[in-house]
């Protein structure tokens, strides 16, 4: 077994998911929407105790300030919720890792990224707004998952 393959492994044990195309059992799933919820609330308690000034703050994400940061964030909470009510037919035809390779360092994905999430978070004249839609956008994740894992299993999909 290869070393993503191990990784992969692991990560459906400490989840509680099985194979791909499988499902997962109904503990496993509730403590991933669990997981969800408790981040988004995380990231949104550092957010309220941010200004208009720290919105400006440079990050560890070379070249992106803290409201480009978060302008990712609300496009990725957007893709869970987007995921969760779009269930794919098949099986997934990307793993976690695999997901990410139209973006890794040095491809076009990975620039036309930047580039979007650069405009789109200048969009915002005020913090607050983007926080705002932080919020919106993240509790109606959570709330998604929650009710996925409550009425039929978690949901696999492939590319959001």
């Amino acid at each position: 077994m290869d070393e993503r393959a191990a990784a992969r492994a692991n990560a459906r044990r400490r989840t509680g998911s099985g194979t791909a195309g499988s499902g997962t059992d109904a503990a496993g799933a509730a403590g991933a929407a669990e997981v969800l919820d408790a981040s988004y609330r995380a990231l949104l308690d550092v957010l309220a105790g941010l200004d208009e000034d720290a919105s400006w703050r440079p990050t560890a994400c070379t070249g992106w300030a803290v409201r480009d940061l978060v302008f990712h964030l609300v496009m990725d909470a957007q893709r869970g919720l987007v995921a969760l009510h779009t269930p794919a037919a098949g099986p997934p035809d990307r793993d976690a890792t695999g997901y990410w390779a139209d973006w890794r360092p040095g491809t076009r994905g990975a620039a036309d990224g930047r580039r979007f999430v650069r405009v789109g978070a200048s969009m915002f004249l005020l913090f607050d707004q983007l926080r705002g839609l932080y919020a919106e956008t993240a509790s109606a994740a959570a709330r998604a998952g929650r009710r996925r894992t409550r009425r039929r299993g978690w949901v696999r999909r492939g590319m959001c």
